[in-house]
């Protein structure tokens, strides 16, 4: 069986490049474990990923969950707006 983006979001993963490196390792290791032993795993790696920085199959994704997150991709608005000339009124 195969896990999905939508298991790994109810995981606890946020969207993102993590998503993506997870699936990749699905890919690569799907039949070799059973979908219990992987979401287990990826909930592991997820919460402690530390833990699997030098582990053969997980080391990219822990990787990728140790990279510093954006803090606000939102910028602030000015309480003042701007003047500005009209033209033509």
């Amino acid at each position: 069986m195969l896990i999905t983006g939508k298991e790994l979001l109810d995981l606890g993963f946020e969207e993102g490049p993590a998503i993506g490196e997870a699936l990749n390792i699905i890919k690569a290791i799907q039949w070799k474990k059973s979908k219990k032993e992987l979401l287990d795993k990826f909930k592991k790696v997820l919460n402690m990923p530390r833990n699997f920085t030098q582990d053969a199959q997980f080391a990219s994704l822990a990787q990728v969950l140790l990279l510093p997150k954006p803090e606000n991709e939102f910028k602030k608005l000015k309480e003042q707006a701007d003047p500005y000339q009209l033209y033509g009124a």
